[in-house]
């Protein structure tokens, strides 16, 4: 793998590198036993038309906190700031095994998102840390593969306990394995001994902090009351209500609130109010900021964050309503929509994979890059093409092409984007990826449930009659499972609502994979370097 300026042997790597995959494992599990649930516990909890703030909820927080942790672990160092994302992450894991009702569900996935986001985002930075960028694909595709198996066996794993045992036992039976990747952190990432004299990975009292990217980080310790007075406070408040606002005003606009209601507009405008003041904030007072947005006069960075953007749209909006067709049209169980979900992964492994050996052997990615957006469009063209009476095989190919064209989209803008800043700056530019793929799953979510729900009721009052119609549009806006108690005569204009509204989704998704081939394509194809520091690399070719 060329040089390395760690000073970590290889089995330590190794260590480490488990470590953090293990955490990626369960977050990725966690997010797709979500997607498997959200249709049986709409119908237990009678919250149909607002069930898109459990995917929602957790999604913001994670958008909201992702860009925080590459700033804040290069302040109190990677080790205490991963066993924080772990700790939060299992609380709201037992909120939600506790709870009763929507608003507290809500609440335990947007605590559970707050620890989520970090641990995702921490685990490409130690990567960015430890691994020449000439050999990141390699090991960020291990890591997609580790994602893509938790997110596979998630459904499965969902769908299993919920029909044996209820949905809630889905969320406290993974607190335990949150507890095993804690412990794996306090072992593998433990302080070196002093004759090892390595890298300060671990401690926020090393001579210099593990990933750090300016020169304060390399003063003598500093106490926890600077610490803390290094944090962009502003722009982290800034961040956070620029995206609730903006959520808020897309997820009930149309569904619980007319689009032109004060509610709607008023969290529309508050947003873009809230980030123009993190925009000035960003430029103007942080000395720290937590986006450093001078990067993105580099058009690669710009190009690829967009690519992450439109590319996490269009696969989440997949991820969360094939689903809903799955249970409502074709009328499967949460276990049988879980054995679907797992086809994901295989596109995943093959993806990720795939294309970080790709990268290691030729250094090049752009084609590849622009080719991923178009296996989205493929896999939303299968999902418009499946009926009821079409071959099962297409069930699983939708969503396998998937994984696939979403996992090599996230390998490549990754490599791209580091590759066009120099070392110390991989921290932040990470960041930078992480907070437009937060915003960018936070966005499909809600986008694509607004449009669902609109063209559902649309669809609904215009086919659904009768004597008991309007206790009929109400019952199926909020239950999935209402469907299949609905006398017969209601059933065929209930499934076909149903039918249109989720199609209508899919030609959402194949919009923004088009926009993503665009975005890809305006990538630049820049150098991928062996060595973690570029400079001794070009010196020695020079030589």
């Amino acid at each position: 793998m060329g040089q390395q300026h760690h000073g970590l042997s290889t089995a330590r790597v190794a260590a480490i590198i488990v470590a953090m995959n293990f955490g990626v494992f369960i977050g990725a599990l966690d997010g797709t036993v979500v997607t498997s649930l959200l249709s049986h516990i709409a119908s237990e909890l009678h919250e149909l038309s607002r069930v898109g703030w459990i995917a929602t909820g957790y999604l913001v927080a994670c958008a909201a906190f992702q860009p925080l942790y590459g700033k804040i672990s290069d302040i109190f160092g990677r080790q205490q700031v991963l066993l924080f994302c772990n700790f939060m992450f299992a609380l709201g894991l037992v909120i939600c095994g506790y709870s009763y009702d929507l608003e507290t569900l809500v609440l335990g996935r947007v605590v559970s998102g707050i620890g989520g986001g970090g641990i995702m985002s921490l685990s490409t930075i130690v990567l960015s840390d430890l691994i020449p960028l000439r050999h990141r694909g390699i090991f960020q595709g291990i890591g997609n593969l580790c994602f893509g198996a938790g997110a596979g066996l998630g459904g499965i794993f969902g769908g299993v306990i919920s029909d044996r045992y209820g949905w809630r036992k889905v969320f406290s039976l993974q607190v335990p394995a949150v507890v095993i990747s804690m412990i794996l952190l306090l072992v593998c990432f433990r302080n070196p001994a002093k004759k090892d004299q390595q890298e300060p990975l671990l401690s926020d009292d090393s001579s210099e902090t593990y990933g750090a990217t300016d020169a304060s980080s390399k003063a003598p310790a500093q106490s926890n009351a600077a610490k803390i007075a290094r944090i962009d406070f502003y722009g982290c408040g800034c961040l956070v209500a620029t995206l609730v606002c903006l959520m808020f005003g897309i997820s009930t606009g149309g569904n619980q609130f007319p689009w032109l209601s004060y509610p709607v507009v008023g969290s529309l405008v508050a947003s873009l109010v809230f980030a123009a003041a993190f925009t000035y904030v960003e430029l103007r007072i942080a000395k720290e900021p937590v986006i450093a947005l001078h990067l993105f006069k580099e058009q690669t960075i710009l190009a690829s964050s967009l690519t992450n953007l439109f590319g996490t749209m269009a696969a989440y909006s997949i991820l969360f309503f094939a689903p809903v067709y799955y249970s409502s049209v074709l009328n499967m169980t949460a276990t049988e929509v879980g054995q679907r979900l797992a086809a994901n992964f295989l596109g995943v492994a093959i993806g990720s994979f795939g294309s970080g050996v790709y990268m290691a052997r030729t250094g090049r990615y752009y084609w590849i890059g622009v080719i991923s957006g178009g296996l989205m469009i493929g896999a939303a063209w299968i999902l418009l093409w499946i009926t009821p009476e079409k071959p099962e095989i297409l069930q699983y190919l939708a969503l396998n092409i998937t994984g696939l064209g979403y996992s090599i989209m996230l390998t490549v803008t990754l490599l791209a984007l580091i590759s066009a800043v120099p070392f110390e700056f991989h921290a932040v530019a990470t960041s930078i990826q992480y907070a437009f793929r937060g915003i960018g799953s936070t966005l499909g979510v809600s986008v694509a449930s607004s449009v669902f729900h609109n063209v559902l009721a649309s669809q609904l009052q215009r086919r659904v009659h009768g004597k008991h119609a309007e206790e009929v549009i109400s019952r199926v806006l909020d239950s999935v499972e209402a469907i299949r108690e609905l006398p017969a005569k209601y059933q065929a204009p209930v499934l076909q609502s149903y039918d249109v509204a989720c199609k209508v989704v899919f030609i959402s998704v194949a919009i923004l994979a088009g926009v993503c081939i665009i975005t890809s394509s305006l990538q630049r194809e820049h150098k991928l370097h062996s060595t973690l520091t570029r400079e001794e690399e070009e010196a020695q070719q020079t030589n």
